[in-house]
């Protein structure tokens, strides 16, 4: 099934450099999109806001992670 798989999709290798990295930001870094999906449908409120305003709430910790990332990286 995999060879049928990778015939028809275009698959991006991971990369290990990011995967193995061990950052403190990095390392503690643990957002469910999954669980901010489900309370945000079961909030019955307007999704397109609620999802805007938890994208900005979580915004400040992705940046933090991606600086860290990006500065272990470029060196």
């Amino acid at each position: 099934m995999f060879r049928v798989k990778e015939k028809i999709t275009d698959l991006i290798p991971p990369d290990y450099d990011v995967m193995f990295l061990s950052a403190p930001n990095k390392d503690k870094f643990n957002i469910s999109i999954d669980d901010a999906i489900t309370q945000i449908i079961l909030e019955k409120k307007d999704i397109d806001t609620q999802w805007a305003d938890w994208k900005k709430s979580v915004q400040p910790k992705v940046d933090a992670v991606l600086k860290e990332i990006n500065g272990a990286l470029a060196k």
